[in-house]
């Protein structure tokens, strides 16, 4: 559900600036192979140096026809997304995405890769709490995906580019902890086209659906069914932390202690589903369930942007005011007042042009921060 894992930081630049030099090198050898100017943006954008990646990205533009350049605003949004400038990401992406036909990527002679940049723009719009935006952009990739040229049966193919799309819808409306009608609705589908894959392909295809499974579990109806169907379709016991999750909802906390314990040790992974996620929200949840709030604060104290990937869709980005609305409450009960202030704001910064649906968590946060500091709730 969320993404995990970070490379060195020594080996990551050693990384990206031999992609660097291999890319420019490419460039000045064929200068006219667009692929090549594509490489050099995405290489640039590693490194982060999103100002050289958007002279690429002009260098690019230049060989195709008006009817690509708002797709081309997707990997702009890249850019300025990888500035930290998430904001102007954001509104690049409102401004092109009306725009964008679904058979532009067979127009490039280098895709589909670049859909995976473009997906960079459901984190920006998400960040700001547009759910609705960024569920259109992950349909129209879902469109883009569809137009390529394959050799793929066609009932094949329409499987998995659905799962493709209902496992980031997922992934996005299991971030927000909202509108659980509607990630119950992924699931369904989802499991519905599970159902109908060949033996071979069944463990696959079920990985594409966890996000919504477990969102509907970490949500707040605590809705533990899909992670069940889950188990039984595998065959297998749910990841730890999930089961860590549940037993101290259920007020076993031995259980859970243990369970939280065995998290350190590599041992049995294989006898549990995949879950390929950063499981730190969940313990962190687990943490407070239990009542151990300092427990709380050190699993979620690394979590921050910085920690988060800028290229495709990490649902970090739009979980970010849930873990700091739960940070925020253990700091509070640790009697860290100004602190949990700090990320009682950040929430209400983040989400206060937020959709609708997702007015009840900066309500929250400004009941709480109205609690810590003594001030009126509105003022």
């Amino acid at each position: 559900m969320f993404g995990s894992g970070r490379v060195p930081g020594r080996d990551r630049s050693r990384a990206s600036n031999q992609a660097i030099t291999l890319a420019q090198t490419w460039t000045r050898l064929q200068p006219n192979t667009a692929r090549a100017h594509y490489h050099l943006y995405k290489a640039y954008l590693s490194a982060g140096r999103s100002g050289e990646a958007q002279q690429a990205l002009g260098q690019l533009r230049t060989f195709f026809p008006d009817s690509v350049q708002a797709f081309f605003g997707l990997l702009e949004a890249r850019t300025h997304f990888v500035a930290n400038d998430i904001r102007r990401s954001a509104e690049t992406v409102r401004q092109v995405l009306p725009r964008i036909r679904p058979h532009v990527l067979s127009e490039l002679d280098f895709a589909p890769e670049p859909l995976f940049d473009a997906m960079t723009g459901v984190a920006a719009l998400g960040y700001f709490g547009d759910l609705q935006g960024a569920a259109s952009l992950i349909r129209l990739g879902r469109e883009l995906r569809r137009q390529r040229p394959e050799d793929r049966d066609s009932v094949q193919k329409r499987r998995e580019d659905d799962l493709w799309e209902l496992s980031r819808l997922g992934s996005l409306y299991g971030a927000t902890g909202t509108r659980i009608d509607r990630l119950r609705a992924v699931w369904n589908r989802g499991l519905e086209l599970v159902k109908g894959s060949e033996a071979n392909q069944r463990t696959g295809d079920l990985a594409m659906i966890t996000s919504a499974a477990v969102g509907l579990l970490i949500g707040p109806t605590r809705d533990g069914s899909a992670v069940a169907e889950l188990d039984r379709l595998t065959d297998k016991a749910s990841p730890a932390a999930l089961r860590a999750l549940v037993a101290a909802r259920a007020g076993d906390s031995s259980t859970a202690r243990a369970l939280l314990a065995s998290l350190k040790e590599t041992a049995g992974l294989a006898e549990s589903w995949d879950w390929n996620a950063d499981v730190r929200p969940v313990v962190a949840e687990t943490y407070f369930e239990l009542g151990d709030y300092r427990n709380v604060i050190t699993t979620l104290q690394g979590f921050q942007p910085a920690d988060f990937t800028k290229r495709g869709f990490d649902p970090r980005w739009i979980l970010l005011p849930r873990v700091r609305l739960l940070r925020g409450q253990a700091l509070e009960r640790t009697g860290q007042r100004a602190t949990a202030a700090a990320e009682y704001q950040a929430v209400i910064d983040q989400w206060s042009g937020a959709d609708a649906e997702l007015m009840a968590i900066v309500q929250q946060a400004k009941r709480h921060l109205a609690l810590v500091t003594g001030t009126p709730e509105h003022a």
